[in-house]
């Protein structure tokens, strides 16, 4: 009696986990082809990211005004480094010269922060949601140079 109980209870919990008929599949998540990325020599180390983020916040009765915030994340054997850029009344296509607050480019290595005291942001391209460009900095003693970024909104 006590075999046939389990094998009911075993039958009953399959039934259960079977697929229902009609249920939806989960979708697969999306791919994107053109993964967003930004490069840069700081220093020693090339610095290549895991991820970047922008953020674009638009100028209420102006579209063509907004200010850009660009975050770009590396880690390597545990160790975190992070890009800040920030653009107030970005435009579009221009070169934008560090003069903070304004336009700030903020470098964070293993938890110290070092603030670009000099350099610049060249967009390139403003189409299609995607910003490209180069930029170079000083900040404290590390120097950025051959910085390139490719980033979606």
């Amino acid at each position: 009696m006590k075999k046939c109980a389990l094998i009911f209870i075993a039958c009953v919990l399959i039934a259960a986990c079977g697929k229902k008929k009609g249920a939806t599949p989960i979708p697969a998540p999306p791919v994107f082809v053109d993964s967003p990325f930004v490069t840069a020599s700081i220093g020693n180390l090339n610095f290549a990211t895991d991820s970047a983020t922008i953020l674009s916040v638009a100028y209420p009765g102006d579209s063509a005004k907004r200010d850009v915030s660009l975050q770009a994340v590396k880690t390597i054997g545990g160790v975190g480094y992070m890009l800040l850029f920030y653009i107030t009344n970005f435009t579009g296509v221009n070169t934008y010269a560090v003069a903070p607050p304004q336009v700030s480019i903020t470098y964070y290595a293993n938890g110290v922060r070092h603030y670009a005291q000099s350099g610049q942001i060249v967009v390139a391209t403003d189409s299609n949601n995607v910003i490209t460009g180069t930029f170079n900095f000083v900040a404290d003693s590390l120097v950025a140079t051959n910085g390139t970024f490719n980033v979606i909104l």
